[in-house]
């Protein structure tokens, strides 16, 4: 009775966030998508997670877009070229296309983004993605439908970073403060669907954009559902309440016999970590750092917690990657390395058995996203195998936009996050000395002049076998300065309904890759057996799974 009465609480927990928005009772033409949390933005420039860019992807165009091989295609830009020094590119637009409200682009949005990306005042970590040397491109409209960017020096990551620019309008948001504008919830874009209702903790509803230049969308609308928990998640998509959703490997056993369903893998340009605030005096000497490395052991952990769809993290470079390194430091469990690092640091164990020096104990809270059952599981393991090399470590789940306000020096001591890289292997955002502090991506202040240079080599070469030799000797010098304890590279996994048709092959760059070409199309069948998402039917069908599971 326990069991059941738990997932009745899921069920309404479930359905409170599909009422209303022209919810899709068994509708063919609407997709369901289960996010596990709200977007920080509907800002593509202001937002970097991944959560927001899936959401603003859909609603947003950029000059040039992902492929469904990884290659750069034309989006905004049908076409492009750049002078031979690599340093002066020119976009050629699409005529007639049209922002959401109706009003005609132009050059001059494209240069009004940029004009806000580098805005000192516009709070955004993607700034560092478009950098050249140091200093920003000079980005000029040259008539209508031409945008001229010359950047102060050759960058090779430039086209590989202008899909994640989404273009914003300058009619709507010049003189506006950008950081605070309703716009932020409330967008227009040029993308395939249209902004419609966001309901915080409950809903994102879109609907299709008829004009859109790349033809008009198979799909009537696209439902966002904020369903945090990943049990809610795979009931959702389970019982026809959602048709995508990505899932946990522990929920893989269970979908993998649904009949409804179809389950995706892939490897992911992301990777997982416990990252130090390097401001922290606890946190300065190298050998902590060390320590905590080869007191965890990752492969305990991802056995136990991903069931093999996961690879123990070596840097910031994932496997999925040709840039992938695998000579860096794997950091094996070594309990007795761990603490010859300690001891020799002065660090001994008090009449508590934690380590202590100078009267500091080795003690400090790490914070990671509620919500999350890897990072959850994740953190409970390490905490007991910190423990037995006398570190103590508190863990505290947060909200995930509280999380992201505390990534600033001094507001936090340790974090367990994951990071989405870029498909080049420019590192440079999260790295370099010059991206430290409150402004850039590097929050936990790591400096390195040899990784510095490393780093500022890397972006001003094609070659790629001479660029697999500068990043091979990035990540064997992060790896060796420990900044983070890189924990695991996991797969992406996602559940999809049958009725999903037209969806391109899930991959690095997401599921949403060409929405206006899916369709949801239920046969009559499933019609008469799909639930109709009300607090009754949904408890009825997860009473209904839940003596399935138990026979």
């Amino acid at each position: 009775m326990k069991i059941i009465n738990i997932y009745i609480i899921l069920a309404l927990i479930l359905s409170a966030s599909l009422f209303g928005c022209a919810r899709p009772e068994a509708q063919n033409g609407i997709l369901i998508y289960a996010l596990k949390s709200d977007p920080v933005s509907l800002n593509p420039v202001t937002a970097s997670e991944f959560i927001s860019q899936t959401v603003n992807s859909v609603i947003f165009s950029s000059l040039v877009k992902r492929g469904e091989n990884m290659d750069i295609e034309p989006d905004l830009a049908e076409s492009w070229e750049s002078d031979e020094s690599g340093k002066v590119w020119t976009f050629h637009l699409r005529k007639g296309v049209k922002w959401h409200d109706g009003a005609e682009f132009t050059a001059d949005d494209v240069e009004f983004t940029f004009e806000k990306l580098f805005d000192p005042a516009t709070n955004t970590f993607n700034r560092g993605l478009f950098m050249a040397g140091g200093k920003k491109p000079e980005v000029k409209a040259v008539g209508i439908y031409d945008i001229e960017i010359k950047l102060p020096c050759p960058y090779a990551p430039f086209i590989s970073n202008l899909p994640s620019l989404g273009i914003i309008p300058k009619h709507l948001l010049e003189g506006k403060d950008i950081n605070r504008d309703t716009f932020n919830w409330k967008p227009s874009g040029t993308g395939p669907f249209k902004f419609e209702e966001w309901r915080a903790g409950e809903r994102i509803c879109l609907k299709a954009n008829k004009d859109y230049y790349g033809g008009a969308p198979r799909l009537k609308g696209i439902v966002f559902s904020i369903i945090p928990s990943p049990e809610s998640r795979k009931i959702a998509v389970m019982t026809g309440c959602a048709d995508m959703a990505e899932v946990t490997p522990e929920d893989l056993r269970e979908l993998e016999k649904a009949s409804n369903i179809r389950i995706h893998k892939w490897d992911q340009y992301l990777y997982c970590y416990m990252g130090f605030d390097l401001t922290n005096g606890l946190f300065k000497d190298a050998a902590v750092r060390k320590a905590i490395n080869y007191s965890i052991d990752k492969e305990k952990i991802i056995s136990a917690v991903f069931k093999g769809n996961a690879v123990r993290a070596l840097g910031p470079i994932p496997p999925a990657s040709p840039f992938y390194d695998k000579g860096s430091e794997p950091y094996l469990k070594n309990n007795k390395e761990a603490l010859r690092l300690l001891e020799e640091a002065g660090w001994k164990r008090n009449s508590s058995g934690i380590m202590e020096k100078d009267g500091r104990k080795l003690s400090f809270d790490v914070i990671y996203p509620s919500g999350n059952a890897a990072f959850e599981k994740a953190a409970v393991f390490m905490q007991a195998q910190l423990k037995e090399n006398g570190i103590d470590m508190r863990l505290k789940a947060m909200e995930f936009s509280a999380l992201i306000d505390r990534c600033y020096p001094g507001k936090f001591e340790a974090v367990i996050f994951n990071w989405a890289e870029t498909f080049d292997p420019d590192c440079f955002t999260e790295w370099h000395s010059s991206q430290a502090g409150d402004d850039g991506m590097n929050f936990v202040s790591y400096s390195n002049p040899e990784t510095d240079r490393n780093q500022e080599k890397g972006r001003t070469v094609y070659k790629e076998s001479e660029k697999k030799k500068i990043y091979s000797e990035l990540q064997r010098r992060l790896s060796a300065d420990s900044p983070y304890v890189f924990l695991w590279d996991p797969k992406g996994i996602a559940a999809v309904s049958k009725s999903v048709k037209g969806a391109c092959r899930p991959g690095p760059a997401g599921l949403l890759l060409n929405p206006e070409k899916i369709i949801v199309e239920r046969s009559r069948e499933q019609k008469d057996s799909q639930p109709s998402c009300n607090k009754e039917e949904i408890t009825k069908n997860k009473e209904k799974l839940l003596s399935n599971h138990i026979n």
